[in-house]
């Protein structure tokens, strides 16, 4: 599934970098990171497995991670 091959890239390249942006840069470890914060935030709103969830955001890191997981 996706959500495995993210998890095993994130562990496969931690301290790599993921993306460069308007001059900052991110680790897969980064990525991970955030990405269990959303999904244990989700969670914790009621969101399971199946449920639909829309993405309101501009054109930022936050948006590539968020992509990133889904």
């Amino acid at each position: 599934s996706l959500p495995e091959k993210f998890s095993a890239s994130v562990a496969r390249h931690a301290e790599q970098i993921a993306m460069r942006m308007e001059g900052q840069q991110w680790s897969f470890r980064h990525f991970g990171e955030q990405s269990n914060r959303v999904a244990s935030g989700l969670k914790a709103l009621g969101v399971s497995k199946g449920d639909r969830v829309a993405l309101y955001c501009i054109n930022s890191e936050a948006l590539w991670w968020l992509i990133s997981v889904f």
